[in-house]
């Protein structure tokens, strides 16, 4: 579940040229299903076609940026293979991920009798951030790759892209959709700027750690990499499959953008 900045993005339209800029080294690359592959070969790879279609309109145009939108994706969309949220859970997980809003075991259990996951949908998203309606809760949870939820972050989406995703709310789980919802959040929410301020080894890809780290679970990863994470996580689960991408996917990237 995801909440949007209310924002308007300015979009920026590539030149058909190489592009850099002093001190960051900014290209249009063709990003591919290859590269994509040879970062994580069991995503779904037709990503790449998206990812290479619109990730300049974003301002996804570094090595550090794009790796940790592909990152972040991959673990926010099951590897590009899920753009709705799935909410059928056991009574068990759902009073782990919801708590409060469901408050006992006994509740939980009620709400997951109800297999679609619809129940529990309009139970814990019903009436706030613009879910007004009955079924709202249902009609706006979590769609694309990063996860977009209620009505009025679905409202925000429709102005920043001109798709009526508030009358058509399935039109996320598009795969082209997936992705521009994911990246109109990226960039509202300063994610390339955070991007931005990850420090790898000299001369390698792994993460340095110049400000310190932070705790996560019984792990610590270097602070940068953690508040990029929380984010679009709060909580900042899965900081190590998260940190593996993001590494692997930037010692993929650095060369293509600095060539």
């Amino acid at each position: 579940m995801k909440l949007m900045l209310a924002q308007q993005l300015s979009k920026v339209i590539p030149d058909e040229t190489s592009k850099r800029r002093v001190g960051t080294v900014t290209r249009c690359i063709s990003f591919t299903r290859d590269i994509l592959k040879s970062i994580n070969p069991v995503v779904d790879l037709s990503a790449a076609d998206y990812i290479n279609k619109h990730m300049q309109d974003y301002e996804i145009n570094n090595a550090k940026r794009l790796a940790a939108f592909i990152a972040m994706t991959i673990i926010e969309s099951g590897n590009y293979r899920s753009t709705r949220e799935n909410l059928r859970y056991s009574p068990s997980r759902a009073l782990a991920v919801f708590g409060s809003r469901i408050g006992t075991l006994a509740n939980a259990q009620k709400l997951c009798a109800d297999k679609t996951g619809r129940a529990l949908a309009n139970h814990v998203y019903g009436g706030r951030f613009g879910n007004t309606g009955p079924d709202d809760g249902w009609r706006y949870r979590g769609g694309g790759w990063i996860q977009t939820t209620f009505k009025a972050n679905y409202e925000e989406l429709t102005k920043m892209t001109g798709i009526d995703f508030v009358k058509n709310p399935e039109l996320i789980e598009i795969p082209d959709n997936a992705c521009i919802s994911a990246m109109v959040y990226w960039k509202s929410n300063g994610c390339n700027e955070a991007a931005d301020d990850l420090v790898f080894r000299f001369g390698q890809s792994t993460l340095s750690a110049p400000n310190g780290n932070l705790i996560v679970g019984k792990a610590s990863f270097p602070k940068e990499a953690v508040l990029l994470r929380k984010r679009v996580n709060k909580a900042a689960l899965d900081m190590t499959n998260f940190v593996f991408n993001l590494e692997r996917a930037y010692a993929v990237l650095k060369p293509l953008f600095e060539d």
